[in-house]
């Protein structure tokens, strides 16, 4: 018995002829946004840095091993 109603569920479902029905669509212009000014950001206000200076003033910790593999590294790139 359940078989059948389940049966005739899923049919009912599959064979619904829905008729479509237009949709009513609202005739009023939208309003356009105002466009504001914005303050400037906290990044914007900050002074510009340079890295290159910070780079340039760094101690560096460069061993001999360090020095002579780049000089390795260049010998082998001229060829």
């Amino acid at each position: 018995m359940t078989r059948t109603s389940k049966l005739n569920k899923e049919v009912n479902l599959r064979t619904h002829i829905i008729n479509p029905t237009r949709m009513e669509v609202e005739s009023t212009p939208k309003q356009k946004s105002v466009k504001r000014a914005q303050n400037l950001s906290i990044v914007d206000n900050l002074t510009l840095y340079n890295i290159a200076d910070d780079i340039l003033s760094k101690q560096s910790s460069a061993t001999l091993g360090y020095i002579n593999f780049f000089e390795f590294v260049d010998d082998e790139q001229e060829k």
